[in-house]
């Protein structure tokens, strides 16, 4: 049995070196984690977003140096257009309520489906990941969803920290389905067409 090791009575600086090793080494041994861009501008977009304001969270994003661009479907329905890691991706405001505005957000990317990888695979993935589901749709493309609450509003720091993560996200699936995959991965166009209601929120089925 090894002895323990003690300090002198009074040896403050000698607890406090030890107490700031101890420290150091659980932040070395702690896994890393998603850090979000903070606004280069602050002041130009709203500190707390809400679901009628798809133009605050446009230049919330903006702000932070990520691509956006708000988009219109045929429906009228607009959407906010984003990418990263080289795939393209779609941020979708969900059971919209008129001028009581929208209370959620989906996030949505399309990805070809290689030969190889089947319903098991998804699964494999949804597995491993709870934070974002995966799916193959109706027209055998793999689609990821991603949905965060707007209920109440959400500030722009926590919005950013969920963009943040699903781009982590995004770039971790399409490793995922590359590894899976026999050849290179080609990302699709989203699907402007498509209607997201508030049914489908919670997951992709």
């Amino acid at each position: 049995m090894k002895a323990k090791r003690s300090f002198p009575h009074g040896s403050a600086t000698a607890l406090a070196l030890a107490l700031a090793g101890i420290t150091a080494m659980t932040a070395a041994a702690s896994p890393a984690a998603a850090t979000a861009r903070l606004p280069e501008n602050p002041g130009a977009a709203p500190a707390v977003l809400h679901g009628d304001d798809i133009d605050g969270f446009t230049a919330v994003l903006q702000d932070a140096g990520y691509k956006a661009r708000i988009r219109t479907r045929e429906d009228g329905q607009r959407y906010i257009d984003s990418a990263a890691g080289g795939v393209s991706f779609t941020v979708n405001f969900t059971e919209c309520e008129g001028a009581k505005g929208c209370r959620g957000i989906r996030f949505l990317a399309w990805l070809t489906r290689p030969p190889t990888l089947d319903a098991k695979a998804v699964n494999e993935w949804n597995e491993g990941y709870r934070m974002a589901r995966a799916a193959i749709d109706a027209d055998d493309d793999l689609v990821l969803d991603y949905y965060i609450s707007l209920v109440g509003g959400v500030s722009a720091a926590n919005f950013l920290d969920s963009f943040d993560w699903w781009t982590t996200l995004v770039g971790d699936f399409r490793g995922f389905v590359e590894d899976k995959g026999t050849k290179a991965l080609e990302p699709t166009k989203p699907d402007t067409r498509r209607d997201f209601s508030a049914t489908e929120h919670g997951g992709t089925g």
